[in-house]
Order: structure tokens, then sequence, then C-alpha cells
């Protein structure tokens, strides 16, 4: 239900106001209270404000009613109607400041004042309904992210949003009415003044992007370039003249920024800054099509290097220094091969070269000598000087591979064979050589795969004691691959050592193998000393040790049931550092186990100097027992010399009745090998403990 309006009345005689309040309450209208003095009047506007005022100009009080109406006015938007006995010229003109809605001389005429009070309330509603629609508005183009500014016909400033203040960095005060955008030659560059002066000739125009001058954010700052994106148009009159003309537009200099930026990523290597391999690809092809248009006589040659060893650097002086060794080394190749040649980076460690325009094929080798020559002189980074090899594989246009990928896989294939050979050496491709080196190559891109995807799984054969009961395992490797199945080692062990992968696959399986102990040890089986193998690369490594904590702790298991197979060629490679490196390993609890003895050069003699505990008799002596002489004599002396040094004797590979019973007259301690078990997964050996 509509409420009625509430008027207050402002009058000095009691009287008079009693018959207004009479008029008004016949009329329908509901009186919102009476006031003689202007004091009191503002205390009934401030707790109350009414829709309309009624007021005499003479007033009791200190103040008249045209100066109670400009106090109202500063506050409220209320109608304000004089009743008054004043009708000269001079007063009417003094109350026109404060914008009444009406004014009625005394004596009243009823019928003129219930229609005045109802023009004003009604006019009072427009103005309320057009101040509520401004507000909003306003609040809208406020909200927009698009700057907003109008401007007079000739130019000037009238009004902006806040998005304007935002993009310009200006008070909008400082600048309305004095700003002209058709004569601000520092902001507006002259190239773009025409489109200026289509807008205000009333044409719609979508002005380019257009670099100005942002003015400096504090004094004695310098100017700051900024791209906007502007349209301007113009809001016309009935007529047709121009009212105003506004203009829309936004800073796109962040956005352009990453525009730029990201086409950068997309063809520029991050860190070295080096072309990445689309962009090589590109050239490659740009090439291939130059030298048909020759007719084949146009020879290039795309050479691939690898950096030598460059995860032991990364893992002895950190990832860190390894990221600014391969800028260095990007700069070095940049420096060495001509302008006309391209310099990319491949991946990891490896850069690829486009030599373009080779005269013949032989000029290859004194290009890899250049290139040879140019990594003579040590690299610096991270302030530490290290001497770095590149390893090269080269293939040529158009003998062997007329499409840009082919190319480049060729090159890699080439560097892969160059690195079969050893570090520093050069190959060049060779048809024969491709099948062998793409299988080489995708298995090593599974391969890493697969460390990422976890697909290792760790397979556990019983060791057993001369009474047949299980007292022990090894934890076998084997790669469960989505798309070559189950693979054994023998077909991707081999490549992991050369590519040190191998480190990484050897703390999966020995997390996995510590992790799966505990858990049955948790489950209640009998506890079993797990051992697990130690490539020779992996027992190379300076974080071993630590890595060995960390695996024992994360996964809860007493360093008692651990133990490390290391081979004896393993442990001599550097004599002196594999001693240290054991001592540690005993010193944390775990045992020290040395696999397929036997097979090296060293002797037992000089074993008895390391903190080892047991010896494995390697299986190729095991497999002629007890028929072959120089096994038997192997086998016995190994097991004598061995008890007599205090160390335990586990055959490997045992398969029938009759080697274990041989085994058992020479004192062998432990035996292992499919008579007993073939390596089981680990549910099914967990169910062969528990029936044990």
């Amino acid at each position: 239900m509509e409420q009625i309006p509430g008027i207050l009345i402002v009058e000095d005689e009691p009287i008079t106001a009693l018959d207004i309040k009479g008029i008004l309450e016949q009329s329908g209208y509901r009186v919102a209270g009476i006031a003689e003095t202007g004091e009191r009047a503002l205390e009934i506007v401030r707790t109350e404000p009414p829709d309309l005022i009624l007021m005499d100009i003479i007033l009791g009080g200190t103040m008249n009613g045209i100066e109670l109406a400009t106090a109202i006015k500063e506050r409220h938007r209320i109608p304000i109607i004089y009743i008054t006995s004043l009708s000269d010229a001079s007063t009417f003109a003094r109350t026109l400041s404060t914008d009444p809605y009406g004014y009625i001389t005394k004596p009243l005429d009823t019928t003129m004042l219930t229609h005045m009070i109802d023009l004003a309330l009604y006019k009072q509603r427009i103005a309320a309904t057009l101040h509520e629609s401004e507000a909003r508005f306003r609040a809208i183009i406020d909200q927009l992210p698009l700057a907003v500014s109008l401007y007079t016909p000739d130019g000037v400033l009238t009004d902006v949003n806040t998005a304007w203040e935002t993009i310009w960095g200006l008070d909008p005060q400082e600048q309305i009415g004095r700003f002209n955008i058709r004569n601000h030659e520092p902001v507006i560059s002259r190239g773009l003044q025409n489109y200026i002066d289509e807008a205000f000739r009333g044409e719609s125009v979508i002005i380019p992007e257009m670099t100005v001058e942002r003015p400096p954010d504090r004094p004695g700052g310098a100017p700051r370039p900024m791209i906007l994106r502007c349209r301007a148009f113009p809001i016309l009159e009935k007529g047709g003249a121009i009212q105003s003309i506004v203009f829309l537009h936004e800073d796109i200099t962040e956005r352009k920024q990453a525009e730029e930026q990201a086409l950068y990523y997309s063809m520029f290597d991050n860190l070295t800054g080096l072309p990445n391999r689309e962009v090589f690809a590109t050239r490659l092809h740009t090439e291939i099509m130059k030298s048909k248009r020759r007719g084949n006589e146009y020879i290039f040659g795309v050479m691939c290097l690898g950096t030598d060893r460059f995860k032991n650097i990364n893992e002895m002086h950190g990832p860190v220094t390894g990221d600014k060794l391969l800028k260095e080394i990007a700069k070095r190749l940049k420096t060495t091969f001509r302008a006309d040649d391209l310099v990319a980076r491949l991946e990891g460690d490896k850069f690829i070269v486009l030599l373009s325009d080779i005269k013949t094929a032989d000029d290859i080798s004194s290009i890899v000598r250049k290139t040879e020559d140019a990594f003579r002189a040590p690299l610096t980074a991270a302030g530490i000087e290290l001497t770095v090899s590149m390893t090269i594989g080269v293939c040529l246009y158009p003998n062997d591979g007329d499409k840009a990928e082919a190319l480049i896989k060729n090159s890699e294939a080439a560097l892969y064979m160059a690195k079969q050979r050893g570090t520093g050496t050069y190959h060049l491709y060779d048809h024969t050589m491709h099948e062998q080196t793409i299988h080489n190559l995708r298995l090593e891109k599974d391969l890493v795969v697969a460390i990422d995807n976890q697909e290792f799984r760790a397979f556990y054969q019983p060791k057993v004691n001369r009474e047949g009961a299980i007292v022990g395992m090894e934890s076998l490797i084997r790669w469960q691959s989505p798309a070559r199945g189950l693979v054994p080692p023998l077909h991707f062990i081999p490549l992991a050592e050369k590519n040190g992968l191998i480190k990484d696959i050897g703390y999966i399986i020995m997390y996995e193998s510590c992790r799966q102990t505990k858990e049955w040890q948790t489950m209640g089986l009998p506890p079993l000393k797990v051992a697990v193998n130690l490539s020779s690369f992996q027992f190379r490594q300076p974080c071993l040790i630590d890595k060995i904590k960390e695996i024992l702790s994360v996964t809860g298991l007493d360093p008692q049931w651990l133990e490390f197979e290391i081979t004896e060629s393993g442990i001599m490679e550097n004599e002196k550092e594999s001693i240290g490196k054991l001592n540690e390993i005993n010193a944390l609890g775990v045992s020290i186990s040395i696999d397929d003895f036997g097979t090296g050069y060293s002797s037992l003699s000089k074993l008895k100097s390391l903190p080892i505990d047991t010896i494995k008799i390697d299986k190729s002596f095991v497999d002629d027992l007890p028929h072959d002489a120089t096994s038997v004599n192997i086998a016995t002396t190994i097991i004598d010399l061995a008890h007599n040094l205090g160390f335990k004797v586990v055959a490997e590979g045992v398969e029938t009745k009759e080697q274990i019973d041989f085994l058992l007259y020479l004192g062998c301690d432990q035996f292992q090998g499919y008579y007993y078990s073939k390596p089981l997964p680990s549910d099914e050996f967990r169910k062969k403990l528990s029936t044990a």
C-alpha cells in the first residue's frame, strides 16, 4: 500500500499553521509536523525528513525561511513551497536561490494550494526517478573496465569515469573543463589526429592501437609509454547537432607485452634464449625447399651435440649451476658457428645446429674439429670453472633424410651412436645403424616416462638356509610397461646404466623394497632381510648415503633388515673411495654383500679389509656343479676362505637337487634359485611367506 506523503508546516503564527493543517488533512495529506522556528524545523528534518515543506519566509527565531531553505538544501532533496504575505519582487528573487517548487501569497487559495502541492510532489517523484537512474547509470559506467570520457564539440573534457582516472593517474577535477583533446599534441601523436578530427565531425571511428605517454606518477618522473585501443562516437541533439563526443579506450599495454612474451616463448628457449625445436624445424623446411629449387645440389648438415657428463655436473654442483652452464654453452656455440648457421636448443643438455651451404661432405670434419676446439677452454658458471666436452652426431641432406623431422631424428641417432663409443666423440649418420639406434632412442625415452609414471615393480626371490627355511629375500626389478608388457631387466638395465637412468630406477626399487618389507613386518609376517642391488653408477653418487637415510626414515624400516648387493668390480673401480662409502653404509647398520663374486679380478684377501657380511657365488660357478672340476675347485675355495674370514656364503642360481646336496656338503650357508622359487611379485611372495 502506497504511503501518504508527509508535509511539514513551518509557520510562526499558530492560528495560520492550524488552518493550513486542517486544509491539508481535509485534502487527504498527512501532516508530518508543525514548526514555529527554523531551528525546530531543522530538528524535525534531521530526525524524520518529510516529503514536502510548506514554509513561511518570516519566522520566529534566528533565521528566516530563505536561510532555513538554504540550510535544508545542503543535506536534503526535499521540495519546498513558500507560503508568505510578502509579494514584492526582491523577496521573490531571493527565494529563487533555494530552487523552490512553488510560491503562494496569503491569504491562501485552498484549490491553488492543493494543486501546487500535487505538482510539487509529482515533480519530486520525477526528479527522484531521474536521480536514481543517473546514479545507476553512473555506477555502471564506473564499473566498466573501459575508460569513458566526454568532450564538448570543441574538444574540452566534461566528464570521466573511474577507469579513466586509473589509466591516466590524473585528478578529474583538475582536468575537467581544462583538458582539450584537439590541441594536446604531447599526448596524441600527429599521425592519429585525423581520427580525432573525424570523431569531432560527427563520425563514429575506431582508432587503431596507439602509443601515448602517460603522465609521470611522481614529480620529476619520466612519462610511461602506454598502448591504447580507442573508439569514439558523437551524441547528437534532436536537430542533428553534436551535443558531445564520447571516447571509450582501454590500456592494452600489459596484454600486448604478454602476447609478445607468449610469442617469444613459443619460438625461443626460456633458459638460453636460443630458438627452440619448432623454429629449428621450420628453418630446416625452408632449407629443404631451397635445395629442391636448386635441384638438390645444395648440401647442408644437421649437427646434434650432447653435453658430456652433464648429469654428474648437475648432481655435484646443483641445478642452478647446471642451468647457468647451459647458458654459457649456448653463448659459446653461437660464437662458434657462422651467421648463416642456426643454433637451437633441442632439449635438456642437447643442442642442434643447421650447417648451411656445405660444399662437400668432407667439410663436416673441419667443422667438428672447430667445434671441439671451441670447448677446450673452460666455462665459468656460478663462479665455478668447468671443463666440458661435447659428443657430436651429424647427418647430411639429402642423403640422410628429405624432411625436417627425419633429419633431426637422424642427427640424434648419430649422437646416440657417438655416445656408445665414449664421451667427446663424433659420428656421422649411417643408414645401417638406423633401426637399432631408433630402438634404443625409443627405449630411452620410454624409460624416462616409466620413471615419471612409477612403472617399475619389485619382484622377490627367497633365500633359504641349510634346513630349507626362508631366511631372506632379494629384490629384483621388473618394468611393467603399458605398451611393452612386463620387461625383464636384461632388456633395459644395460641402457639405463649407460645413460645414468639407473640411479633414479635404483632409488625407486630401494624405496619400494624397504616399504614393502616394513609393511610385511607390520602384518605380523616373519621379519626377513631384503637385499637390494646397487649398480656401480648408483654406488658412485655423492648423495647415496643421504638417500639411504631418507628412505629408511620415510619407510620406517630398521637398518638391520636391509642389505645391499654390490658387484666386486663396482667396488674396485675406485677402491679408496669405495672403502670409505662402504664404511658409511656399515655405520648405518645396513649389511653389505658382494654379488657375482669370482667374476672379477679381486681376491678374498683384498676384501677382508672391507666391512662386508656375505659373499655370493656367481651362478656361472654353480651351473656345472658337481660335475665340472674347475667349478668344484672354485666353489670349494670360495666357501672355505670366506668362512675363514668370517663371511657367510650364498650360492645363487641353484636349480637342481644335485647342486644343493653338493653345496651343503661344501658347507654353503644359504641358497637362492629356481629350485626353491622364481622371483615373485609382492602379493605372491606374501602368500608364500604365509604358508611357509
